[in-house]
C-alpha cells in the first residue's frame, strides 16, 4: 500500500462496517481506510484510491447503514450512522520527461488536492458539507495494536508454527521505531470471503478480551 496511506495516522486499512461503527462513536469522526476493489484493472486514468468514512446522522446515512444488526451490542444507544465516499485518484504526466502527477478528489468538491491529507483538511478547515450531508469533524487515528506491515519482518525462511482451517502460522519479529523487537506468530491466511471474516471476527473478540494471543491478518491490511 501506497506510503501516502500508511503515514496518516487515521487510515484504517481493510476495516469493515461494524469496526467502523465501532470507531467512529460521534458526529463527524472519520477515518480513511482501503477500497475493497483497490487490485482492479481500469482503462480509465481515474480510478478509486481509497474511502472516506463519516459518521453522520441517520438520515444522512447509507441505505445499507441506517439498519443497525440486530446483534450490535450497542444498538438501542447508537446515535450515528455511516456513509462513505470513494476518493478518486488521478494520475498525468505532461511529457515524457516529467514525472507522473498523482492527485485525488472527491465527489462535490472541485478542486483537486495533491495528498489524502490535503483533502481532508481542505474539508475540516471549509466546514465543506458532503453529499448526503456528511462533514469532517474529527480524524480517528489508529490504535497502537494496529500495525502496518512494515512493523513485522519475516526470517529469510519461513518457519512455521503450526496450521488451521484457515492458513498457517509462521514465526515473525514486531518491530516498532523506541521499541524492542519482539517475536510473534503471525497467522497467515490465503483464503477470502466467509474465511477471512472468521479470522478476522477471532482477532477481534481477542482485542476485546485483551487475549495474550496477537492475530495479525496479514493481507497487506495496513499496507
Amino acid at each position: 500500500m501506497s506510503n501516502l496511506l500508511t503515514e496518516l495516522l487515521y487510515f484504517h486499512g481493510t476495516v469493515d462496517t461494524r469496526e467502523c461503527r465501532e470507531l467512529l462513536p460521534e458526529i463527524g469522526d472519520f477515518l480513511i481506510r482501503n477500497h475493497i476493489r483497490e487490485n482492479e484493472k481500469s482503462d480509465s486514468s481515474t480510478s478509486v484510491f481509497c474511502v472516506l468514512t463519516v459518521a453522520v446522522t441517520p438520515d444522512q446515512a447509507s441505505a445499507q447503514s441506517k439498519e443497525l444488526p440486530d446483534n450490535y451490542s450497542l444498538k438501542d444507544t447508537c446515535i450515528t450512522r455511516l456513509k462513505s465516499y470513494p476518493i478518486f485518484t488521478t494520475s498525468s504526466k505532461k511529457t515524457k520527461d516529467e514525472n507522473e502527477e498523482q492527485t485525488f478528489k472527491i465527489q462535490g468538491v472541485p478542486d483537486k488536492f495533491a495528498s489524502i491529507q490535503s483533502l481532508c483538511d481542505h474539508l475540516i478547515s471549509t466546514k465543506h458539507v458532503l453529499a448526503s450531508g456528511g462533514s469532517l469533524m474529527k480524524p480517528i487515528s489508529r490504535q497502537p495494536w494496529q500495525l502496518l506491515a512494515k512493523n513485522i519482518e519475516y526470517p529469510e525462511k519461513e518457519i512455521v508454527l503450526g496450521k488451521g482451517a484457515y492458513g498457517r502460522v509462521v514465526k515473525a519479529k514486531l518491530v516498532r521505531e523506541g521499541k524492542e523487537t519482539i517475536d510473534v506468530a503471525v497467522k497467515c491466511s490465503t483464503e477470502n470471503g466467509d474465511a477471512i471474516k472468521k479470522v478476522e471476527g477471532f482477532s477481534s473478540i481477542s482485542i476485546q478480551f485483551n487475549s495474550i494471543y496477537y492475530v495479525s491478518k496479514i493481507r497487506e491490511l495496513y499496507g
